[in-house]
């Protein structure tokens, strides 16, 4: 929503909005960038200010899971997220925490089969805080002791 004017813009074609082709998303700190997961497991980076769209090539989502807990480095150059696998009642079961490289679309898995539910609490221009207060590296995904 424009708030000079009140007008509301889709940030996606209005077709494929109303068709809610879109599962999970997230809108970067300053608004220029918007990386999304689609109904297809295609994960993708649109810039809304030129309306450029980068594709990923790889799946990293599944039937049965969940995308979510989105964080963006202050730059924005990383995101920072996780994929939950749901049980057979769709109940948490473990996730998997993942670091995309915004500029080359490399995605690193830095916490595999995560039983216990976390939180990325913190990230900065090198480091990700979780909520059990473990910290990992923003460029390799090793931990920090």
């Amino acid at each position: 929503m424009d708030l000079n004017n009140g007008k509301v813009k889709s940030i996606f074609n209005e077709e494929l909005d109303r068709e809610r082709q879109f599962y999970f998303l997230s809108v970067s700190p300053s608004t220029k960038l918007v990386f999304y997961i689609d109904k297809n497991h295609k994960t993708a980076l649109k810039d809304l200010q030129n309306e450029s769209v980068k594709s990923f090539p790889s799946k990293i989502i599944k039937a049965n899971q969940l995308a979510g807990n989105f964080l963006w480095s202050p730059d924005e150059t990383k995101l920072v997220f996780m994929i939950e696998d749901l049980d057979k009642e769709y109940n948490y079961s473990s996730a998997d925490y993942f670091i995309l490289n915004v500029e080359t679309g490399d995605t690193k898995t830095f916490l595999k089969d995560q039983k216990e539910y976390l939180f990325v609490t913190n990230i900065n221009n090198d480091s990700i805080t979780l909520s059990n207060q473990e910290r990992y590296s923003l460029f390799d995904g090793s931990k920090i002791k």
